[in-house]
């Protein structure tokens, strides 16, 4: 059913990228709207808190690969 992969590519290593882009873009439209919306507020807060947490697992996945390169 699933297949494991023996190695990490750069193509997997652009997906994952690409998803972690696409997953800012959605935590900021979200924040967006919870702070436009009034009784939304609290979807404004947790899309910032969710783009935090993207951005930093992002930069520790970019760090990991800078160093075993």
């Amino acid at each position: 059913m699933f297949q494991m992969r023996g190695h990490c590519g750069a193509h997997n290593v652009k997906d994952m990228v690409g998803f972690i882009v696409f997953l800012l873009i959605a935590w900021a439209v979200l924040s967006i709207l919870g702070f436009v919306i009034e009784g939304l507020l609290w979807l404004g807060f947790i899309g910032l808190v969710l783009f935090a947490i993207t951005v930093v697992v992002l930069w520790i996945k970019r760090k990991a690969s800078d160093t075993t390169t």
